[in-house]
Protein backbone atom coordinates (compact mmCIF):
# COMPACT_ATOMS: atom_id res chain seq x y z
CA UNK A 1 0.00 0.00 0.00
CA UNK A 2 1.34 3.38 -0.97
CA UNK A 3 1.44 6.09 1.65
CA UNK A 4 1.59 9.77 1.14
CA UNK A 5 4.76 11.47 2.09
CA UNK A 6 4.54 14.01 4.81
CA UNK A 7 5.39 16.55 2.19
CA UNK A 8 2.15 15.91 0.23
CA UNK A 9 -0.26 15.60 3.16
CA UNK A 10 -2.82 18.43 3.53
CA UNK A 11 -2.03 20.81 6.35
CA UNK A 12 -4.21 20.50 9.45
CA UNK A 13 -5.24 23.78 11.06
CA UNK A 14 -6.93 24.36 14.39
CA UNK A 15 -9.33 27.30 14.84
CA UNK A 16 -11.14 28.66 17.84
CA UNK A 17 -14.90 27.88 18.10
CA UNK A 18 -16.97 30.40 16.15
CA UNK A 19 -20.12 31.92 17.64
CA UNK A 20 -23.35 31.20 15.72
CA UNK A 21 -23.94 33.76 12.97
CA UNK A 22 -27.42 35.06 12.12
CA UNK A 23 -27.67 34.61 8.37
CA UNK A 24 -30.12 37.43 7.65
CA UNK A 25 -28.89 40.95 8.24
CA UNK A 26 -32.34 42.57 8.28
CA UNK A 27 -35.78 41.51 9.45
CA UNK A 28 -39.18 43.15 8.84
CA UNK A 29 -42.19 42.40 11.03
CA UNK A 30 -45.71 43.79 11.29
CA UNK A 31 -47.00 45.14 14.57
CA UNK A 32 -50.83 45.13 14.71
CA UNK A 33 -53.24 47.44 16.52
CA UNK A 34 -56.16 46.39 18.74
CA UNK A 35 -59.61 47.51 19.76
CA UNK A 36 -61.50 46.58 22.91
CA UNK A 37 -64.81 44.89 22.15
CA UNK A 38 -65.74 45.21 25.83
CA UNK A 39 -63.98 46.95 28.71
CA UNK A 40 -65.23 46.83 32.29
CA UNK A 41 -63.49 48.94 34.93
CA UNK A 42 -63.72 47.06 38.21
CA UNK A 43 -62.41 47.62 41.75
CA UNK A 44 -59.24 49.54 42.48
CA UNK A 45 -56.19 47.60 43.66
CA UNK A 46 -53.43 49.84 44.97
CA UNK A 47 -52.84 52.60 42.43
CA UNK A 48 -54.53 50.72 39.59
CA UNK A 49 -58.02 49.61 38.60
CA UNK A 50 -58.73 45.99 37.79
CA UNK A 51 -60.39 45.54 34.41
CA UNK A 52 -61.97 42.82 32.33
CA UNK A 53 -61.74 43.32 28.60
CA UNK A 54 -62.08 41.43 25.33
CA UNK A 55 -59.23 42.43 23.04
CA UNK A 56 -59.50 42.17 19.26
CA UNK A 57 -56.50 42.45 16.95
CA UNK A 58 -57.23 44.46 13.78
CA UNK A 59 -55.39 44.72 10.42
CA UNK A 60 -54.05 48.26 11.02
CA UNK A 61 -50.32 47.88 11.67
CA UNK A 62 -46.89 49.46 12.03
CA UNK A 63 -43.78 47.96 10.48
CA UNK A 64 -40.58 47.30 12.44
CA UNK A 65 -37.25 46.80 10.67
CA UNK A 66 -34.38 45.21 12.60
CA UNK A 67 -30.82 45.29 11.26
CA UNK A 68 -27.56 44.04 12.75
CA UNK A 69 -24.61 46.44 12.72
CA UNK A 70 -21.51 44.23 12.33
CA UNK A 71 -19.21 47.15 13.22
CA UNK A 72 -21.33 48.49 16.08
CA UNK A 73 -20.70 48.12 19.78
CA UNK A 74 -22.25 44.84 21.05
CA UNK A 75 -25.55 45.53 22.79
CA UNK A 76 -25.97 49.05 21.38
CA UNK A 77 -29.38 50.12 20.04
CA UNK A 78 -29.90 52.79 17.38
CA UNK A 79 -33.66 53.50 17.32
CA UNK A 80 -35.48 55.49 14.62
CA UNK A 81 -39.15 56.30 13.97
CA UNK A 82 -41.07 57.80 11.07
CA UNK A 83 -43.03 59.99 13.50
CA UNK A 84 -41.25 62.91 15.18
CA UNK A 85 -43.59 62.86 18.18
CA UNK A 86 -42.47 59.33 19.11
CA UNK A 87 -39.45 59.26 21.46
CA UNK A 88 -36.48 57.19 20.33
CA UNK A 89 -34.74 57.01 23.71
CA UNK A 90 -35.02 54.66 26.70
CA UNK A 91 -38.66 55.73 27.27
CA UNK A 92 -39.74 54.00 24.03
CA UNK A 93 -41.30 50.59 24.68
CA UNK A 94 -39.22 49.00 21.91
CA UNK A 95 -36.04 50.17 23.59
CA UNK A 96 -37.27 48.79 26.93
CA UNK A 97 -38.09 45.45 25.27
CA UNK A 98 -34.55 45.19 23.87
CA UNK A 99 -33.02 46.02 27.27
CA UNK A 100 -35.03 43.22 28.91
CA UNK A 101 -33.99 40.76 26.20
CA UNK A 102 -30.34 41.71 26.70
CA UNK A 103 -30.60 41.06 30.44
CA UNK A 104 -32.17 37.65 29.85
CA UNK A 105 -30.07 36.50 26.89
CA UNK A 106 -27.40 33.87 27.48
CA UNK A 107 -25.16 35.09 24.68
CA UNK A 108 -23.68 38.45 23.68
CA UNK A 109 -26.24 40.73 22.10
CA UNK A 110 -25.46 42.26 18.69
CA UNK A 111 -25.53 45.94 17.82
CA UNK A 112 -28.96 46.75 16.38
CA UNK A 113 -30.58 49.46 14.31
CA UNK A 114 -34.36 49.43 14.70
CA UNK A 115 -36.70 51.50 12.54
CA UNK A 116 -40.40 51.93 13.39
CA UNK A 117 -42.66 52.88 10.48
CA UNK A 118 -45.78 54.22 12.18
CA UNK A 119 -49.27 53.79 10.74
CA UNK A 120 -51.09 53.36 14.07
CA UNK A 121 -52.00 56.73 15.64
CA UNK A 122 -49.96 57.59 18.73
CA UNK A 123 -51.68 57.70 22.15
CA UNK A 124 -55.05 56.83 20.60
CA UNK A 125 -56.08 53.73 22.58
CA UNK A 126 -55.08 51.37 19.75
CA UNK A 127 -52.06 49.92 21.57
CA UNK A 128 -49.40 50.94 19.04
CA UNK A 129 -46.52 51.26 21.49
CA UNK A 130 -47.45 48.05 23.31
CA UNK A 131 -47.73 46.19 20.02
CA UNK A 132 -44.29 47.45 18.93
CA UNK A 133 -42.80 46.16 22.19
CA UNK A 134 -44.41 42.72 21.87
CA UNK A 135 -43.33 42.43 18.24
CA UNK A 136 -39.77 43.24 19.32
CA UNK A 137 -39.80 40.58 22.05
CA UNK A 138 -41.14 37.88 19.74
CA UNK A 139 -39.14 38.76 16.64
CA UNK A 140 -35.74 39.11 18.31
CA UNK A 141 -36.25 36.00 20.44
CA UNK A 142 -36.73 33.97 17.24
CA UNK A 143 -34.33 35.80 14.93
CA UNK A 144 -31.40 35.90 17.36
CA UNK A 145 -32.15 32.37 18.63
CA UNK A 146 -32.39 33.53 22.26
CA UNK A 147 -34.62 30.52 23.12
CA UNK A 148 -36.58 32.35 25.81
CA UNK A 149 -39.77 30.50 26.82
CA UNK A 150 -43.27 31.87 26.27
CA UNK A 151 -43.78 32.25 30.02
CA UNK A 152 -40.56 34.23 30.32
CA UNK A 153 -41.54 36.51 27.44
CA UNK A 154 -44.93 36.95 29.13
CA UNK A 155 -43.29 38.16 32.35
CA UNK A 156 -41.07 40.52 30.41
CA UNK A 157 -44.12 41.88 28.56
CA UNK A 158 -45.88 42.57 31.87
CA UNK A 159 -42.91 44.61 33.04
CA UNK A 160 -43.19 46.85 29.97
CA UNK A 161 -46.95 47.52 30.05
CA UNK A 162 -50.32 45.95 30.80
CA UNK A 163 -51.39 45.74 27.13
CA UNK A 164 -48.12 44.21 25.91
CA UNK A 165 -48.92 40.57 26.87
CA UNK A 166 -52.01 40.58 24.64
CA UNK A 167 -49.91 41.35 21.59
CA UNK A 168 -47.79 38.26 22.20
CA UNK A 169 -51.02 36.30 21.61
CA UNK A 170 -52.99 38.45 19.14
CA UNK A 171 -56.33 37.40 17.69
CA UNK A 172 -59.25 37.61 20.11
CA UNK A 173 -58.51 37.29 23.82
CA UNK A 174 -59.82 37.98 27.30
CA UNK A 175 -57.70 40.28 29.47
CA UNK A 176 -58.17 40.28 33.26
CA UNK A 177 -56.56 41.70 36.43
CA UNK A 178 -54.97 44.88 34.99
CA UNK A 179 -55.38 43.52 31.47
CA UNK A 180 -52.12 41.56 31.49
CA UNK A 181 -53.60 38.12 32.28
CA UNK A 182 -54.49 36.75 28.84
CA UNK A 183 -56.72 33.89 27.76
CA UNK A 184 -57.13 33.24 24.04
CA UNK A 185 -60.69 33.08 22.70
CA UNK A 186 -62.23 31.67 19.51
CA UNK A 187 -61.30 33.97 16.65
CA UNK A 188 -63.60 36.80 15.61
CA UNK A 189 -62.99 38.77 12.45
CA UNK A 190 -64.74 42.06 11.82
CA UNK A 191 -65.16 42.40 8.07
CA UNK A 192 -66.16 46.10 7.90
CA UNK A 193 -64.57 48.62 10.26
CA UNK A 194 -63.77 52.31 10.36
CA UNK A 195 -61.27 53.78 12.81
CA UNK A 196 -61.77 57.52 13.32
CA UNK A 197 -60.21 60.10 15.60
CA UNK A 198 -60.37 63.83 16.12
CA UNK A 199 -59.93 64.16 19.88
CA UNK A 200 -57.00 65.48 21.85
CA UNK A 201 -54.46 62.93 23.02
CA UNK A 202 -54.75 62.22 26.71
CA UNK A 203 -52.85 60.00 29.09
CA UNK A 204 -54.65 56.92 30.41
CA UNK A 205 -54.11 58.32 33.90
CA UNK A 206 -56.05 61.52 33.15
CA UNK A 207 -58.92 59.56 31.58
CA UNK A 208 -59.10 57.27 34.64
CA UNK A 209 -59.32 60.39 36.82
CA UNK A 210 -62.48 61.48 34.98
CA UNK A 211 -64.27 58.11 35.15
CA UNK A 212 -67.73 58.20 36.67
CA UNK A 213 -67.44 55.67 39.51
CA UNK A 214 -71.24 55.33 39.65
CA UNK A 215 -71.47 54.20 36.03
CA UNK A 216 -68.52 51.83 35.56
CA UNK A 217 -68.99 48.08 35.88
CA UNK A 218 -72.67 48.16 34.97
CA UNK A 219 -72.17 46.35 31.67
CA UNK A 220 -70.17 43.39 33.00
CA UNK A 221 -73.03 41.04 32.05
CA UNK A 222 -72.54 42.04 28.41
CA UNK A 223 -68.93 40.86 28.55
CA UNK A 224 -70.08 37.53 29.96
CA UNK A 225 -72.67 37.27 27.17
CA UNK A 226 -70.03 38.00 24.52
CA UNK A 227 -67.76 35.28 25.93
CA UNK A 228 -70.66 32.80 25.74
CA UNK A 229 -71.42 33.91 22.17
CA UNK A 230 -67.81 33.42 21.08
CA UNK A 231 -67.56 29.95 22.62
CA UNK A 232 -70.77 28.76 20.96
CA UNK A 233 -70.18 30.36 17.55
CA UNK A 234 -68.92 28.04 14.85
CA UNK A 235 -65.92 29.41 12.90
CA UNK A 236 -67.91 28.89 9.71
CA UNK A 237 -70.91 30.88 10.97
CA UNK A 238 -71.26 34.45 9.73
CA UNK A 239 -71.15 37.15 12.39
CA UNK A 240 -74.53 38.55 13.38
CA UNK A 241 -73.52 42.22 13.49
CA UNK A 242 -76.70 43.42 15.18
CA UNK A 243 -76.48 40.78 17.90
CA UNK A 244 -72.79 41.36 18.39
CA UNK A 245 -73.31 45.11 18.68
CA UNK A 246 -75.51 44.51 21.70
CA UNK A 247 -72.50 43.15 23.61
CA UNK A 248 -70.02 45.92 22.78
CA UNK A 249 -69.23 48.58 25.39
CA UNK A 250 -66.40 50.47 27.06
CA UNK A 251 -66.55 51.99 30.55
CA UNK A 252 -64.05 54.69 29.55
CA UNK A 253 -66.85 56.33 27.60
CA UNK A 254 -68.20 57.63 30.93
CA UNK A 255 -65.19 59.98 30.94
CA UNK A 256 -66.24 61.50 27.61
CA UNK A 257 -69.93 62.28 28.17
CA UNK A 258 -69.41 65.93 27.20
CA UNK A 259 -67.03 67.66 24.82
CA UNK A 260 -64.18 69.32 26.69
CA UNK A 261 -63.24 71.55 23.76
CA UNK A 262 -65.69 73.71 21.82
CA UNK A 263 -63.13 74.39 19.10
CA UNK A 264 -62.71 70.76 18.01
CA UNK A 265 -65.02 67.92 17.15
CA UNK A 266 -65.07 65.85 20.36
CA UNK A 267 -65.75 62.17 20.99
CA UNK A 268 -69.53 62.44 21.66
CA UNK A 269 -70.08 64.46 18.47
CA UNK A 270 -67.92 62.16 16.36
CA UNK A 271 -69.74 59.12 17.73
CA UNK A 272 -73.10 60.62 16.67
CA UNK A 273 -71.75 61.34 13.19
CA UNK A 274 -70.50 57.78 12.77
CA UNK A 275 -73.85 56.36 13.87
CA UNK A 276 -75.62 58.63 11.36
CA UNK A 277 -73.47 57.14 8.56
CA UNK A 278 -75.04 53.73 9.20
CA UNK A 279 -72.70 52.18 11.77
CA UNK A 280 -74.32 49.40 13.81
CA UNK A 281 -72.15 50.24 16.82
CA UNK A 282 -69.51 52.84 17.74
CA UNK A 283 -67.19 52.65 20.74
CA UNK A 284 -63.97 54.12 22.04
CA UNK A 285 -60.70 52.23 21.55
CA UNK A 286 -59.04 51.55 24.90
CA UNK A 287 -58.93 54.84 26.80
CA UNK A 288 -59.35 56.81 23.58
CA UNK A 289 -59.60 59.12 21.81
CA UNK A 290 -59.89 56.89 18.70
CA UNK A 291 -63.29 55.34 17.94
CA UNK A 292 -64.11 52.16 16.05
CA UNK A 293 -67.32 51.84 14.07
CA UNK A 294 -68.77 48.47 13.03
CA UNK A 295 -70.78 48.44 9.79
CA UNK A 296 -73.28 45.82 8.57
CA UNK A 297 -71.72 45.60 5.08
CA UNK A 298 -68.92 46.91 2.90
CA UNK A 299 -71.14 49.23 0.84
CA UNK A 300 -72.41 51.12 3.90
CA UNK A 301 -68.89 51.32 5.34
CA UNK A 302 -67.40 52.64 2.09
CA UNK A 303 -70.14 55.27 1.76
CA UNK A 304 -69.45 56.35 5.34
CA UNK A 305 -65.75 56.62 4.58
CA UNK A 306 -66.41 58.93 1.63
CA UNK A 307 -68.73 61.12 3.73
CA UNK A 308 -66.22 61.38 6.56
CA UNK A 309 -63.29 62.22 4.27
CA UNK A 310 -64.63 65.79 4.02
CA UNK A 311 -64.75 66.16 7.83
CA UNK A 312 -60.95 66.68 7.93
CA UNK A 313 -60.56 64.29 10.85
CA UNK A 314 -57.21 63.74 12.56
CA UNK A 315 -57.30 60.08 11.53
CA UNK A 316 -59.62 57.97 9.40
CA UNK A 317 -58.94 54.39 8.29
CA UNK A 318 -61.08 51.83 6.53
CA UNK A 319 -60.36 48.19 7.46
CA UNK A 320 -61.54 44.90 5.97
Amino acid sequence: MKTRSKKNRPAVTHTAPVAPVVKRVALRVRSFAKINLTLDVLKKEGNYHQIRTVFQEIPLHDELIFAINPDGKPGSVDLHCSRRDVPVDETNMVYRAVELLKKNARADFPSLTITIKKNIPVAAGLGGGSSNAAATLGALNTWLKLELSKSRLQKMAERIGMDVPFFLHGGTALGTHFGEKIKSLPGLKFPHLLIAMNGKKESTKSVYARLNANLVGRNAAKTTALLTYLKKKSPATRIDIQKLSGFLHNDFETAFRTNKSKSALGIPDLKKILLRTGAASVHICGSGPALYAVYPNRKTRDMAYRQLKVQNLVFLKSLS
